[in-house]
């Protein structure tokens, strides 16, 4: 019936009234119960977030020196990158990284 007083200029009955004084009166503690309760929740939701984000840190640790690259031995990455730096390069004027070109 709250709806459809809510819709209406009616006044509630007397007994209505005295229930929605009810709710009125005991509203504000169970508020503040939900607000402890949510307190703690997002406590824990914090700590769960920063967990993960500490997980996630340690995988990705973990996946860069399992890299394929940290197995090549210096000779080969010396080899490779002295290559790469003897091939002339020419800048594009709107890149910001040189572009190789190929003779």
């Amino acid at each position: 019936r709250v709806e459809a007083l809510l819709k209406t200029n009616e006044a509630p009955f007397d007994a209505e009234k005295a229930a929605l004084r009810g709710v009125i009166r005991d509203a504000p503690r169970t508020l503040s119960q939900y607000d402890e309760q949510i307190a703690v929740l997002r406590g824990h939701l914090e700590l769960l977030v920063q967990e993960r984000e500490k997980l996630q840190m340690h995988v990705d640790d973990a996946k860069s020196l399992l890299h394929p690259a940290r197995t090549l031995c210096d000779d080969i990455l010396l080899e490779i990158f002295s290559t790469v730096l003897s091939v002339p390069t020419t800048w594009m004027p709107n890149c910001s990284s040189p572009q190789i070109t190929h003779r």
